[in-house]
C-alpha cells in the first residue's frame, strides 16, 4: 500500500510538511494545499516558497492548482515544469463556499460542458502529467455517470476520488458504489481518499479493492502521525516524537509568522486532530481551545 498526504488548506503547508517528514515516515508523496493562479500572476512569492525545492527537501511534492481558466492552468504548469515538477494536480474537490461559488473546486463539477472544454484545452497543451482530485458530483449521485464519461476521454495520469458530493461536505458516509464504478470504468490509475483514519479501516478498504494500491489520507495522518508507517510496515515512533514534532513546529510557525498568536492558532487547529492520539485528553483539549497566547498554549500541551 502506498500512502499520500492529502492537501489541507491552512494545515499542510511547507512548514508543516518539513517538520512532519522529519519525524514520521511512510508517506510516498505530499500535495500542496491548492494554489490559485490568476491571469495577472500565475505564482505569487508565497506560492513560489510553497513549491520551492529548498523548502521541500527530502520529499516528493505535487503542486495542486485551483482554477477554471484553462490557459492560466497551462501557463502555471509551464512555470512549475521549469522548477522541475513533472506532475501537477487539478483540484475539483474543494467544497468550500468561497471556492465553489466561483465555479472552482467541486463547484466546477456543476458545469460538465465547461469542464470538458477546460480538460480539452489543458490536455492538448499539457507540458507535464496532469492528475485530478475530484468529488463525485455536486448535489446528486446521478451526476457521477456524466462525470465519468468525461474523465474517461482524457489521458489523466491519476484520478484521486473523494466519493462524496459537494453537498455532503465532509459529513455522512462515503459513497463506495461510486468509487467502485470508477474503478470498473476508468483505465487510468485510481486513488482513494476519504475517512481512512485507522489501520483497520485501511485494511478493510484494501480487502474490498485489492487493485487500488494507493490511498490518500489527510485528517487521519494528523490525528495519528504514525498511521502511514503502520500501513507500510515501517518502524513507528513514540509519544516523545510527537512532543518534539509539536515543539519544533510551534517554533517554526513563530518564526514564519513572526506573531505568537497566529502560531498558537495554527497549532490549535492541528491539535484538534492530534488529540485523538491521546485517549482521555478531553480536559486538556478543552484547555487548549481556550488558550489565547503562547504561555497558555504550552500549559495546555503539557497536559497532553
Amino acid at each position: 500500500m502506498t500512502i499520500d498526504l492529502a492537501p489541507m488548506e491552512g494545515l499542510t503547508d511547507f512548514t508543516f510538511r518539513g517538520v512532519f517528514n522529519k519525524y514520521f515516515g511512510g508517506i510516498d508523496r505530499y500535495y500542496t494545499p491548492f494554489i490559485s493562479p490568476t491571469s495577472t500572476r500565475y505564482l505569487t512569492p508565497r506560492d513560489y516558497k510553497e513549491v520551492s525545492p529548498e523548502t521541500n527537501t527530502g520529499m516528493t511534492l505535487i503542486p495542486q492548482l485551483l482554477t477554471n481558466n484553462a490557459e492560466v492552468f497551462t501557463n502555471t504548469c509551464k512555470e512549475l515544469k521549469e522548477m522541475g515538477y513533472t506532475t501537477v494536480n487539478l483540484n475539483l474537490g474543494c467544497p468550500s463556499g468561497t471556492v465553489t461559488h466561483k465555479g472552482k473546486g467541486a463547484g466546477f463539477l456543476k458545469y460538465p460542458k465547461q469542464l470538458r472544454e477546460f480538460l480539452d484545452y489543458i490536455y492538448e497543451h499539457a507540458v507535464c502529467d496532469i492528475s485530478i482530485k475530484t468529488r463525485i458530483g455536486t448535489a446528486s449521485l446521478e451526476e457521477w455517470d456524466e462525470l465519468l464519461n468525461i474523465f474517461k476521454d482524457f489521458p489523466i495520469s491519476e484520478l484521486i476520488i473523494h466519493p462524496r458530493l459537494l453537498s455532503d461536505f465532509y459529513r455522512g458516509p462515503v459513497h463506495m458504489d461510486a468509487f467502485r464504478k470508477a474503478v470498473d470504468t476508468l483505465k487510468c490509475p485510481v486513488t482513494y481518499n476519504g475517512d481512512i483514519t485507522t489501520v483497520e479501516k485501511a485494511e478493510k478498504f484494501t480487502e474490498a479493492y485489492p487493485d487500488t494500491a494507493r490511498i490518500m489520507i489527510g485528517r487521519g495522518l494528523i490525528a495519528d502521525p504514525n498511521l502511514a508507517a503502520k500501513l507500510t510496515g515501517l518502524e513507528t515512533t513514540d509519544k516523545k516524537a510527537i512532543k518534539k514534532f509539536t515543539t519544533e513546529l510551534t517554533e517554526a510557525y513563530i518564526e514564519k509568522f513572526r506573531d505568537e498568536k497566529i502560531a498558537v492558532n495554527r497549532m490549535k487547529s492541528i491539535w484538534i486532530y492530534l488529540s485523538a492520539s491521546f485517549p482521555g485528553s478531553e480536559k486538556a483539549l478543552k484547555q487548549l481551545k481556550k488558550s489565547q497566547n503562547l504561555v497558555q498554549y504550552k500549559s495546555a500541551v503539557m497536559q497532553f
